[in-house]
């Protein structure tokens, strides 16, 4: 084998290896943004099934700063006569909104 051939095979090694590290590296980058959003996604379903325990009258109810990071405020406002609409932003760390919508029906009096 000579120099060339040699120098040639290692070029070709080391874009494979880089190949495969980048390609390792965003399955990785993914993985953690699924875990991310997936924890985004409960904390807000979260708060929209205390919220609907505690409809009762119109307004914002206390925003919620979690300790992961994750901010939540959870809105009730009247949408028609009889039924309120709820809705929950959770905000992830990178700043990312998940909103959630919900009508309700007003508790009877």
């Amino acid at each position: 084998m000579t120099l060339l051939e040699a120098v040639a095979a290692l070029v070709i090694v080391g874009l494979s290896a880089v190949g495969w590290i980048g390609l390792a590296q965003g399955t990785q980058r993914t993985t953690r943004d699924a875990i991310v959003w997936e924890r985004v996604v409960s904390t807000a379903e979260s708060a929209m099934e205390a919220a609907l325990l505690a409809t009762s009258s119109p307004g914002v109810l206390s925003p919620d700063a979690s300790s992961d990071g994750l901010r939540t405020t959870v809105t009730v406002r009247p949408h028609a006569p009889g039924i309120s609409e709820v809705i929950v932003t959770t905000v992830a760390p990178d700043g990312t909104p998940f909103v959630l919508h919900r009508l309700v029906r007003d508790a009877a009096p």
